[in-house]
């Protein structure tokens, strides 16, 4: 029993240690989130960017709108993503990084933000969370309505 404990406190601090420098160093570092230089880039060219607007914490409804926002633009756009005149940036809305879009955009709730971009500086947005949380649960109405977004967006950069 003597050396039991003392192995069992240095497992504990050794758990507690590598839970420390995940929380430190690991929890933010997700290739698919952007970092804040690539969430505010501004390219220099037109271009279409759709902000998918999360909390840290994910529900089931966020999820959902994030994948349908996905296929929509897969759907619809695929040859516009692959020459990177439409991209899409997944930005968690509680990450003080992202508050000066989260302000400028009006996000207050899970959200698809279409913005319109033209040498480089926006010229137009449109905040989508009212129709993505009334259509999240019917993916062609939701799929319609951010395609919809982009193609004004598109219309309006000519």
């Amino acid at each position: 029993m003597s050396t039991l404990k003392p192995a069992i406190t240095w497992g504990l601090w050794g758990f507690v240690l590598v839970s420390l420098i995940y929380i430190l160093f690991g929890r933010g570092v997700d290739s698919a989130a952007p970092t804040p230089s690539s969430a505010t880039a501004v390219t220099g060219r037109d271009e279409i960017v759709v902000y998918f607007f999360h909390p840290t914490s994910r529900c089931e409804p966020c999820e959902t709108m994030e994948l349908l926002t996905r296929n929509a633009l897969i759907s619809g756009f695929s040859r516009e993503l692959e020459n990177g005149a439409i991209r899409m940036e997944s930005l968690d809305y509680e990450d003080s990084r992202h508050f000066p879009l989260v302000q400028k955009y009006e996000v207050v709730l899970t959200a698809v933000v279409v913005v319109r971009m033209k040498n480089g500086k926006e010229t137009a947005f449109e905040n989508l969370d009212e129709s993505c949380w009334k259509h999240y649960r019917s993916p062609d109405a939701f799929s319609r309505i951010v395609r919809e977004s982009i193609a004004n967006m598109t219309a309006g950069a000519r």
